[in-house]
C-alpha cells in the first residue's frame, strides 16, 4: 500500500514538473486536474492579484474556446473567462441590490416594482468572441443581469446596462457546444448538421 502512495506521489510531481517546464499550471477541477495555460494564469494574476483560482473548466462560445476560472479575490467570488493566449472574454459576479450604482437599483425598483428579486449578476465584459478569436474590446462593457419573481409567480429576467437602460435579451446563457477538448467534436459521436463545409 505504501510503494502506491509513493508511486502517485511521483506521478503527481512528474505530472507537475512536466506541466511547469511547458509552460502550463495545473489547477484543481474537482476530481480531475486540468492544465490552465501560463498566459491565461498571468492574466487572471495581473487582473486579480493575490487571488486564489478554486477551479478551471473549458468552453467554447461562438467557436472560441475559453478556460472558464472561479476566483476567490478580496472576499468576492468571480467566474472570469480566459483564452490559453491570456484575453480576458466576461467576468461575472453575484451582486446585491445594496451594492448597484444608483441608476441600476432606480431602474430594477421602477421595473420590477413589487416583484421580488432573486438574483442579480454583474457582467464585466472585456473581450468578445468574433471569427474564432476572442477581441479584446477598448472598453469594458458592464450588464446587469436581474432575474425576479413577479406577483404571480412568473419569472421577470431583466438586462440593464451601467446607466440602468434596459438592455434587448438575447438570453445565451449556458450556450455550450460541449467540445471541451477542443478538437471540434462534443465527444458524442457523429452528427450531420446539412451543412456545407
Amino acid at each position: 500500500m505504501r510503494t502506491r502512495e509513493i508511486h502517485n506521489s511521483l506521478a503527481l510531481a512528474l505530472f507537475v514538473a512536466v506541466g511547469i517546464l511547458a509552460g502550463v499550471s495545473p489547477v484543481h477541477a474537482g476530481s480531475k486536474k486540468l492544465a490552465l495555460p501560463a498566459p491565461a494564469l498571468a492574466a487572471i494574476e495581473a487582473s486579480f492579484p493575490g487571488g486564489k483560482v478554486m477551479e478551471v473548466e473549458r468552453g467554447r462560445e461562438d467557436g472560441v474556446l475559453f478556460y472558464e476560472v472561479d476566483v476567490k479575490w478580496q472576499g468576492r467570488e468571480l467566474e472570469v473567462e480566459v483564452t490559453a493566449d491570456g484575453v480576458l472574454g466576461e467576468i461575472q459576479e453575484d451582486v446585491e441590490l445594496k451594492t448597484l450604482p444608483k441608476p441600476v437599483a432606480d431602474s430594477i425598483k421602477a421595473v420590477l416594482d413589487q416583484a421580488k428579486v432573486r438574483k442579480i449578476e454583474k457582467h464585466d465584459i472585456r473581450g468578445v468572441p468574433h471569427a474564432g478569436v476572442c477581441v479584446q474590446l477598448a472598453k469594458a462593457q458592464i450588464v446587469y443581469e436581474i432575474k425576479a419573481c413577479g406577483k404571480q409567480g412568473g419569472m421577470i429576467k431583466l438586462r440593464l446596462d451601467e446607466a440602468g437602460k434596459i438592455l434587448a435579451g438575447d438570453d445565451d446563457e449556458d450556450q455550450d457546444d460541449g467540445d471541451d477538448d477542443g478538437d471540434g467534436d462534443d465527444g458524442e459521436g457523429e452528427h450531420e448538421d446539412g451543412g456545407d463545409e
